[in-house]
C-alpha cells in the first residue's frame, strides 16, 4: 500500500510541476512573439506598409495605421484569426515605431477569444477576467503581463459599442512615449 501511495505522490508531483513549467512557458511566449501574427511591437511601420495605411493621428499621440482593404495580401493575412474573422486592426505607431496593436472582434467572440488566450498564454497573471455592469451595460477584462509585452481583451457592451478589443503592447516604449509627450506639452506651456 505504502508503494502505491508513493508511486501515486510522484505522479502528482510531476503533475503539479510540469503544469507550472508549462505555465511560465507560455507567459514566456508573449515575449517571446512580440506581437500578432507577424506583427512585432517595435519593428518600423515601413516593413508593414505594403499591407497597412495612415488612417489619424489619435489624440493620445499615436499615428494610426489600418488594413489596406484594396489589398488581397493583407485581407488573406490580417482579416481572421483562425475562424474568428477581425473587424478591425490598427497599429498604433510612435516616430515610426509600433508600440501597440489592437485588434477588434464582434461582441459575440469574446468567449472564443478567451479561451483561446487562455491556452496560448494561460491564465491572465495581472487581471483575472473580470465582469463590470452597470446601467448602461458591461464591461469585461483580462491583462497578461510579461517581461516587456503586455496583453489585454476587453468585451464592452453598451448598446453605441459592442465589441472586443485585444491588443499588444510593450509597455517601457510607452511610458518613454509618455514622457516625451509630456516633457514637449510643458515645453510648450
Amino acid at each position: 500500500m505504502s508503494r502505491v501511495f508513493v508511486i501515486f505522490s510522484m505522479m502528482f508531483i510531476l503533475m503539479y510541476g510540469m503544469h507550472f513549467h508549462i505555465k511560465a512557458q507560455n507567459i514566456e511566449a508573449l515575449d517571446k512573439k512580440k506581437g500578432f501574427k507577424d506583427i512585432i511591437i517595435g519593428d518600423s511601420i515601413q516593413r508593414y506598409l505594403p499591407f497597412f495605411k495612415y488612417k489619424e493621428r489619435a489624440i493620445d499621440g499615436y499615428d494610426v495605421f489600418v488594413i489596406k482593404e484594396e489589398s488581397p495580401e493583407a485581407i488573406r493575412r490580417y482579416a481572421q484569426l483562425g475562424y474568428l474573422p477581425i473587424q478591425q486592426l490598427n497599429l498604433l505607431v510612435y516616430k515610426s515605431r509600433i508600440h501597440e496593436i489592437r485588434i477588434f472582434f464582434a461582441l459575440e467572440a469574446y468567449e472564443d477569444l478567451k479561451s483561446i488566450l487562455t491556452k496560448v498564454y494561460a491564465e491572465p497573471n495581472e487581471t483575472p477576467c473580470e465582469t463590470i455592469k452597470n446601467d448602461s451595460g458591461s464591461r469585461s477584462d483580462c491583462r497578461w503581463r510579461g517581461e516587456k509585452i503586455n496583453l489585454w481583451c476587453s468585451a464592452i457592451d453598451i448598446p453605441e459599442k459592442q465589441k472586443v478589443v485585444v491588443g499588444f503592447s510593450n509597455f517601457e516604449m510607452v511610458i518613454k512615449m509618455r514622457k516625451e509627450l509630456t516633457a514637449a506639452a510643458i515645453k510648450d506651456l
